[in-house]
């Protein structure tokens, strides 16, 4: 597996969201975690996109 190029990706966005935030720092170290700690932060993420997504649309 070829070694990941994390220099393709532009820096993080701050969101005025401490949740968002949250979700999306937690991804920031996910290269050394086991797999189902990969699924669960994505699960979080999408959650909490999806919660704000709902709310906007109210």
């Amino acid at each position: 597996m070829p070694p990941s190029d994390d220099s393709a990706y532009d820096e993080p966005t701050e969101f005025d969201d401490p949740e968002i935030e949250a979700a999306l720092t937690a991804l920031g170290g996910m290269s050394e975690a086991p797999l189902s700690q990969h699924v669960e932060a994505f699960e979080n993420v999408y959650r909490v996109l999806q919660d704000r997504l709902t709310q906007a649309e109210n």
